[in-house]
Order: structure tokens, then C-alpha cells, then sequence
């Protein structure tokens, strides 16, 4: 998280835009050359390859609060997409003007070095829970966090994003919500899950 200060003082370097939800930003689009803070809103962000797709982890005011793409991986056919959950307000500022800064401002470079080390904890822990977790306890993790980030247990979310960002099949999210219903930890509804028991 940066400071208020700070974020005060980025604001003469950079430049604030508002996106629709739904919005999608891509590590080898335009965006490459400058980093983002999140200055309301909500972000979720994905890895990519040819063929499948991964959640890794949010963004937002509350937490984490820092859209980056200069510390992704060259040479290689992974991506990453950030994608909008809700309107969302970004102060964009140049990786030119941000490495300058840090050269002379502690808090600057420790900007630069934790969006770095987030980056790399959220895809180790990631590709620990495929390893460690069964799909069930990652879809209900992802379900309680969401119902954390947007303040509510009433997710409008569908089974094919779920899917999407588990990595799985659609029949295969039907079948966990099913079990998961059964043992009274939510309820379904047409396009809605209602968490009722977050434990």
C-alpha cells in the first residue's frame, strides 16, 4: 500500500482515468511501460498461456493496491491479464519517472521491490494450493474472498468465470456448488451465490 502522501505526490507525475467494469488490461498491451495505483475499484488478476487461464490474486483499495507489468517475465508465453470487477479509478505513473524517483526516495523503491515480491508470493502460493488444495477448498477460498473484497455475501459471479479462473471444467464448478449447497455453506441462485456460511 502506498501512503497518502505519497499518492498525493504521484499525482503530479501521473495521470488518473476511470475504466468501465469488465475492462481488460494486458502485460505485452500498452500499459507495459507504466504502473498503476489503484485508487478506488476493484482488479482480478490472471496468468496466461496459449491455452489455459489461472487466477492469481486481487487488487484493491483495501489490500494490495498496485497494478504493475514491470516485473513480468520476458521471453516467455505466459501473460498476464488484469481485468475490472467494478469501476475502477487508476493514477497511471511512467516506470521511467517511478525508477527515477526511487534512485533519491526510500518509499519509492520500496514501491517498485514489494510489488515485485507480491507478484511472486501470489504465484508460488497459487501453484501451492493446486498442489496442496482439492478444488473444492479453492473454490469456496475464492467465493469468501470475493464476498470480502466487494462487502457482501451475495456474489453475482457465473459458473463460466468460475471455471475460468480455477482452471477446471463448468461441470465440475456445478458439482462443488451442489456439494457445497448440500452442506449448507451457500445457496445458488440463477447467476447469484449467497454465502451463508463463511467458516
Amino acid at each position: 500500500m502506498i501512503s497518502q502522501k505519497l499518492s498525493s505526490h504521484l499525482l503530479e507525475y501521473g495521470d488518473v482515468k476511470k475504466y468501465p467494469l469488465g475492462f481488460t488490461f494486458k502485460s505485452d498491451g500498452e500499459f507495459i511501460n507504466h504502473t498503476a495505483f489503484l485508487l478506488n475499484g476493484l482488479i482480478k488478476i490472471n496468468i496466461d498461456s496459449e491455452k489455459n487461464t489461472l487466477f492469481l490474486y486481487f487488487i484493491s483499495d483495501s489490500i494490495h493496491n498496485i497494478l504493475s507489468f514491470m516485473n513480468i517475465y520476458e521471453n516467455t508465453t505466459i501473460k498476464i491479464t488484469a481485468t475490472t470487477l467494478k469501476e475502477t479509478t487508476l493514477l497511471w505513473v511512467s516506470n521511467k519517472v517511478l525508477i527515477e524517483k526511487s534512485i533519491k526516495n526510500k518509499e519509492f523503491r520500496n514501491i517498485i521491490m514489494s510489488n515485485y515480491h507480491y507478484n511472486n508470493y501470489h504465484l508460488l502460493n497459487t501453484l501451492s494450493d493446486i498442489l496442496k488444495k482439492n478444488i473444492k477448498e479453492r473454490l469456496f477460498h475464492y467465493l469468501k474472498t470475493r464476498a470480502y473484497l466487494y462487502n457482501t455475501s451475495k456474489l453475482k459471479i457465473s459458473v463460466s468465470e468460475m471455471a475460468l479462473d480455477l482452471n477446471t471444467t463448468k461441470k465440475n464448478i456445478y458439482n462443488i456448488l451442489k456439494k457445497l449447497e448440500h452442506e449448507e455453506f451457500l445457496q445458488t441462485y440463477p447467476g447469484i451465490i449467497l454465502l451463508i456460511n463463511q467458516n
